[in-house]
């Protein structure tokens, strides 16, 4: 309460005589001043306002999934189609190499031509004898005709030229096996004959002279690891292509081996393929891709994978409060720079700037991706 000059006039003095009524009167008026101060109205106390920190912002684009084949992937070598070794089958020298190695012939097609003096003279010979037999018959079944001779003479002439015949058609065989023609249609790969060599050893003539390939059609052997081959069946379309040349085609799984090899653990598959142009080659390798299994899959940045704090492989999306969330994936396969990975929902919100900065639940702002 204030104290006005006129009530302290008022005051009797009286009682303050003295050194102890001085102190008290200090004392009170000391009171009664801080007193007023206190009886003052105080003004109202503002609780001090709280900023929350701007949200981080990140790019973001909608994915959304499409169907994609997991693929059985392996590197083989072009097998021909068919493989024959040539052999001679009879002694002679070689006087004519008549269609040069690597050539595409058709069956019949002479290939090597030898010559055998001793073959060439028995087949004269036969072709000479052959020829009087059938003078002797012919003359015989005349004479029988007009009764001039007996039945026994024209039955020893037709035995004769039976004979000649038999031994006519030996001696054309034997000379026939001195041209060694090609057994179907394909390419005379390999011969090392020389023409004036001579064939005519035992050991000669138990070896292979040339190859002949058809490669109209072609076989590409695999070897599949264990993992994967009870996911290939029989009849199964697979692409193939060459990682050296732009070389493409499609064939189908024509064998599975049952016997595992011993020290690869790997199955032999067997891949079967038209070649109609001749456009692959025995030995080339190539990539063979045996699609096994549709699923669902999304196409995405390498720089979008991640890690998270136990090494898992993943991504970072948004949901639908701008929530972050890290989501494991699975590689499928690469594709133009990019890769295909599963594990995603069908429409994913995928963060594609910004993500090494932001964690698992943290809530931010999308901005527009830019254009």
């Amino acid at each position: 309460m204030a104290i006005h000059l006129e009530d302290w006039i008022k005051i009797d003095l009286k009682p303050l005589y003295g050194p102890y009524g001085l102190i008290s009167a200090v004392l009170g008026v000391s009171i009664l001043w801080f007193a007023s101060g206190m009886m003052k109205p105080h003004a109202a106390v503002v609780a001090p306002k709280v900023v929350a920190p701007p949200l981080f912002k990140v790019q973001v684009t909608t994915l959304k999934a499409s169907p994609l084949f997991q693929e059985v992937i392996s590197r083989g070598s072009v097998v021909a189609g068919k493989t024959v070794p040539l052999y001679a089958q009879t002694a002679g020298e070689v006087v004519k190499i008549a269609i040069p190695k690597g050539s595409n012939v058709k069956k019949g097609d002479a290939l090597i031509i030898l010559r055998d003096n001793d073959t060439s003279r028995k087949f004269e010979e036969a072709k000479t004898r052959l020829k009087q037999r059938e003078i002797e018959y012919k003359a015989s079944q005349e004479l029988a005709h007009k009764s001039f001779n007996s039945k026994i003479t024209l039955a020893q002439n037709k035995t004769n030229l039976d004979a000649a015949l038999s031994a006519f058609a030996s001696a054309q065989h034997a000379l026939n096996m001195l041209t060694i023609k090609a057994p179907f249609n394909g390419t005379f790969n390999a011969s090392d004959l020389e023409e004036g060599s001579f064939v005519g050893s035992v050991l000669m003539l138990g070896n292979p002279i040339g190859t002949m390939i058809d490669l109209s059609f072609i076989k590409v052997v695999l070897q599949i690891p264990e993992k994967d081959v009870f996911s290939v069946q029989i009849g199964q379309d697979v692409n193939l292509s060459s990682p050296f040349s732009p070389l493409h085609q499609t064939g189908k799984v024509a064998y599975i081996s049952k016997s595992a090899d011993p020290k690869l653990r790997t199955y032999k598959v067997e891949i079967l393929a038209p070649n109609d142009n001749l456009a692959f080659y025995e030995g080339m390798t190539i990539q063979a891709k045996i699609p096994v299994q549709k699923i669902m899959a999304h196409l995405i940045n390498f720089s979008s994978l991640c890690l998270d704090e136990n090494g898992i492989v993943g991504v970072k999306t948004v949901d639908a409060d701008s929530n972050v969330v890290f989501t494991p994936v699975s590689v499928i396969k690469t594709e133009s720079g990019k890769v295909w990975v599963s594990g995603l929902p069908d429409t994913a919100h995928l963060i594609t700037l910004g993500s090494d900065f932001v964690i698992q639940g943290q809530k931010v702002e999308i901005s527009p991706k830019p254009s």
